[in-house]
């Protein structure tokens, strides 16, 4: 909890400043966030504090349906080939 509550921290202090994650860090204000990355993520939108896993679990949903489109089309496509042969 107080690793998410400085994360929270971190990304106010860097939409106040102005700055990215790597210059939160360097304060040193903010001792349990170690990537940079962590905080330029919420920054940019891609995860939402607290949201994280749901995040990652429709992120592999969305591959996942990727993956059995290409699939079905390789296969309509296979088919297709050795019909006509």
């Amino acid at each position: 909890m107080e690793k998410n509550k400085q994360l929270e921290s971190a990304v106010q202090w860097c939409r106040e400043n102005n700055v990215r994650g790597h210059a939160a860090i360097k304060t040193g204000q903010f001792s349990l966030i170690k990537d940079r990355e962590t905080i330029n993520r919420r920054l940019d939108g891609k995860i939402i504090n607290g949201f994280e896993r749901q995040c990652a679990i429709l992120m592999e949903e969305e591959a996942r349906c990727q993956l059995l489109h290409t699939l079905r089309t390789k296969i309509g496509q296979c088919k297709a080939s050795t019909k006509q042969n």
